[in-house]
């Protein structure tokens, strides 16, 4: 396979990932023993429980590889993130009011798994075309991806608060910090302008479900062709992408979804 490019994700993920591939790669079902062993290969790793951040890290811990780690392991993202005991909760679908409530974007993905694929595919042609288009051509780039978002329509100071996370630290302080090193590493990454700090990969669930984003675009999981991509909140690539390009539209844009695919729901998928 060749080089790949992209962002890394966080240290402990990727060596629990490591781990969870020399475990699987000894115990696992034989299809899934020969996927670890070829992955291993492909990486140059021999022994992935001595594996270090210099000697791999480049070459296996992106974010781009993480779909060939889920199907290794016969994995969805939310057994991932269950790994570190992070819940992955639907995002909030009036961010800036979240008195609202965020039951939306769950109704949304009930009424599209109720229909037929056919009528899937017409509600995620319509999703694309409410949808603005400036988050499509994106980098996959997970850090990237929410500065852009936080610059677009954010306040920094604003967020952190949201979040419940002090508003300015230093590293120095992390150490006598009452927050969690992934904590300090979100603000600081939300805080740093140029981009150098990378997002805790731990931390991306929490800052997509207030940011009213998806997941699943937040950790560029998500292709063009929604075939290649990979569903975070259903088993369904189709119903997730349509929450992908949901979490982008205006009010208006949200409201007219939500009345259509109810439309397509009552009348068996028919526009």
């Amino acid at each position: 396979m060749p080089m790949q490019t992209g962002e890394r994700i966080s240290y402990d993920v990727y060596m629990r990932l490591m781990e969870k591939t020399a475990e699987t790669a000894e115990k696992g079902e034989p299809e899934q023993k020969q996927k670890c062993k070829d992955f291993l290969t492909s990486i140059k790793v021999i022994n992935p429980y001595l594996v270090n951040e210099r000697s791999s890290m480049h070459k296996a811990g992106l974010y781009a590889r993480i779909p060939e780690f889920l199907d290794m392991f016969h994995w969805t993202v939310k057994d991932l993130y269950a790994e570190f005991g992070v819940e992955i909760s639907w995002f909030n679908n009036e961010p800036k009011e979240p008195e609202k409530g965020n039951d939306r974007p769950e109704k949304l993905a009930n009424m599209c798994l109720s229909l037929e694929e056919n009528a899937r595919k017409k509600v995620l042609y319509m999703a694309n075309e409410l949808s603005p288009d400036w988050w499509k051509g994106l980098p996959k780039k997970p850090t990237a991806r929410c500065i852009s978002m936080i610059t677009r329509y954010w306040d920094r100071v604003a967020i952190l608060r949201g979040l419940g996370l002090p508003v300015y630290v230093t590293k120095g302080e992390m150490e006598q910090s009452a927050y969690s090193e992934v904590e300090i590493t979100t603000v600081l990454a939300i805080m740093d302008r140029k981009g150098y700090t990378r997002l805790p990969t731990e931390a991306l669930p929490r800052v997509s479900a207030y940011l009213g984003i998806s997941l699943q675009w937040l950790m560029a999981l998500d292709d063009e062709d929604y075939n290649n991509s990979v569903p975070v909140y259903t088993d369904d690539k189709i119903t997730d992408a349509i929450l992908t390009a949901y979490g982008f539209m205006g009010t208006i844009g949200r409201h007219t979804m939500d009345k259509a695919v109810e439309q397509l729901a009552e009348g068996g998928g028919a526009l």
